[in-house]
């Protein structure tokens, strides 16, 4: 058991993404990464902002009814984002059956952007 655990959570790590890593790799590619919030409308909209570019398809409803409808180019991670993580990971395995992209979620969300006075904006992008 004791193996087991650091193993389970080196699998975790790979599919997570830190946000200076993604804010560097946005900086340095735009067009490596299709970022999806999964956030409520009212979050997406409000004062606190999205990252720039990012696609909306809210948790649950819209993850559920419209992943197939997401469009990332060939070869683009697609990095699903909410306001900590957790919808985000929920939200994986169905944005996964939705796309042939590999699809990774933003290691703690959005609070870990905001803690880190990543930029955002606050007009709606998608």
């Amino acid at each position: 058991m004791r193996l087991l655990l650091p193993l389970l959570l080196l699998g975790c790590a790979k599919d997570r993404i830190p946000a200076q890593a993604l804010a560097d790799g946005i900086s340095a590619d735009p067009g490596a990464y299709y970022v999806v919030d999964v956030r409520s409308e009212r979050e997406f909209t409000g004062p606190r902002g999205h990252i720039e570019g990012a696609t909306h398809l809210p948790w649950p409803a819209g993850v559920r009814d419209h992943a197939d409808e997401l469009a990332p180019e060939p070869g683009q991670t697609v990095v699903l984002v909410c306001y900590t993580g957790h919808r985000s990971r929920w939200a994986m395995e169905r944005v996964r059956d939705a796309v042939d992209n590999e699809v990774i979620d933003l290691k703690g969300g959005m609070m870990k952007w905001w803690g880190r006075d990543l930029p955002v904006v606050t007009e709606p992008s998608e």
